[in-house]
């Protein structure tokens, strides 16, 4: 998972496994993946910060190496925004987080986390030869519903590359909120895997849409297979008359494709606006056809029309979207050390998702993450850190580890900073309501003398 360059780095983005993964794979005796586990920091060295639009980062890097992959990070966000705007995307009301950690310090992980499976191992009576098969994953996303938290290994690769990985964009698609329209999930996934960058432009390889080797009377190809109708299209990829035809669905998906490929396909944009606009209604509406007229100015039928044509210039020719030279990287605030608010508050938030991993995947082990988050946050708190993001995430820590009675004076002190953490608010509602459920009732009723 540790490879030379950011467009590697970016490519061990990884989604929650499904659930059991990593426990069967332990039973099985097979390569168990674990999250970064940070025990120990370097003697003498600080955490430096650097914040940027709806972006926080702790590095132990050299502040020329932080500032080298953040600003690479932002450009590669900006490109993305333009085939997929912020609105479409996963609702952030907390920043995106990033933890750059150097060569050494995931060295020291793996050697952390080797011994602590080690004591654990013995400890159950398990032979050690089995110590091979965890393998420590120090770069990794994790995502819940409201943010993004993650760990690079920063080790100087070229960063001018880097491209986000396909798990990421599926993320920002499924955790959007209203539900993005299913089409545009699945168009937007395969135009993304496909798409590269090269010279300020957006390229995309030819649609995959299947044009027959013979030609008609003009001498054009013909092509097998008519597009689906449109409100046959966007209700679903099983709502037409042959819902068990594999075929069915291959084509709806190359349509979503497609579509996409043509409302890119505009160097006015004015096609992916209206594109846009309709994707943001039709996640809080019904798609009808006066929906989709109203917001791209064509019918069902003249919208079949126009695919239908567009085929053969998507399959032949490689699109450019845009021109995005206008792409630049963007002006850094400057460099600090971190506070141990900040500190604290973006490492708990990390924990806090590699404990829902290791909980999710049922790993044996999710007692050392609980242990290493405690020692996150607990330490901190000590000290009078008092940040209401720190408050937040402590108080979700307890209230996960249902410690409810520390957990409610915290998070109710996050609360009366106005912290604008969903989650934040409905731990406090439920630990308020479990508090008045347990609470006998009280009868007002005079009783006779």
């Amino acid at each position: 998972m540790v490879l030379a360059a950011l467009v590697a780095a970016l490519g061990s983005f990884q989604a929650l496994a499904e659930e059991d993964t990593q426990a069967k794979a332990f039973a099985e005796g097979r390569t168990v993946q674990l999250p970064p586990y940070i025990v120990l920091e370097q003697a003498g060295s600080h955490w430096r910060y650097v914040s940027a639009p709806n972006l926080e980062v702790i590095s132990k890097c050299e502040d020329w190496e932080t500032a080298e992959f953040v600003e690479a990070f932002i450009t590669q966000d900006r490109k993305l925004a333009e085939i997929l705007p912020d609105f479409l995307r996963m609702n952030r009301s907390i920043p995106m987080t990033i933890i750059l950690i150097t060569p050494e310090m995931a060295r020291d992980m793996r050697k952390q986390m080797a011994e602590a499976m080690r004591d654990k191992l013995v400890a159950q009576q398990v032979g050690l030869s089995r110590l091979s098969m965890f393998e420590i994953i120090p770069q990794m996303v994790l995502w819940d519903n409201e943010s993004v938290s993650m760990m690079f290994e920063f080790d100087g690769g070229d960063y001018s590359t880097m491209s986000f990985m396909p798990d990421h964009i599926q993320q920002l698609l499924d955790k959007r909120v209203p539900k993005l329209p299913t089409w545009f999930k699945q168009g937007m996934s395969t135009i993304y895997r496909e798409l590269h960058w090269k010279d300020g432009m957006i390229g995309f390889p030819t649609s995959s849409w299947p044009i027959s080797k013979t030609s008609d009377r003009r001498g054009r190809l013909t092509i097998p297979e008519a597009v689906l109708p449109m409100q046959e299209f966007l209700d679903g990829p099983w709502s037409g008359k042959d819902q068990d035809s594999s075929r069915h669905y291959e084509l709806w998906c190359l349509q979503a494709d497609l579509f996409l490929r043509w409302a890119l396909d505009d160097k006015s944009h004015a096609r992916r606006e209206a594109l846009w606009k309709f994707v943001d209604r039709s996640s809080r509406e019904l798609a009808t056809e006066a929906l989709f007229k109203q917001c791209l100015g064509l019918g069902f039928s003249d919208m079949e029309k126009e695919l239908a044509n567009f085929i053969p210039k998507a399959r032949m020719l490689k699109i450019e979207a845009f021109d995005a030279d206008s792409v630049k990287s963007p002006n850094l605030s400057v460099i600090r050390d971190a506070t141990a608010g900040e500190v604290g508050w973006i490492k708990g938030s990390f924990d806090l998702k590699e404990i829902a991993y290791v909980e999710k995947n049922r790993l044996p082990y999710a007692d050392k993450y609980i242990g290493q988050a405690e020692a996150d946050l607990t330490g901190p708190y000590r000290k009078g850190v008092r940040d209401p993001e720190f408050l937040a995430v402590l108080g979700l820590y307890y209230s996960e580890v249902g410690k409810n009675d520390l957990a409610l004076p915290i998070l109710e002190q996050a609360v009366a900073a106005h912290i604008a953490w969903p989650h934040v608010y409905i731990e406090l509602a439920r630990i308020r309501k479990a508090d008045v459920s347990a609470k006998p009732s009280v009868s007002h009723l005079a009783s006779d003398p």
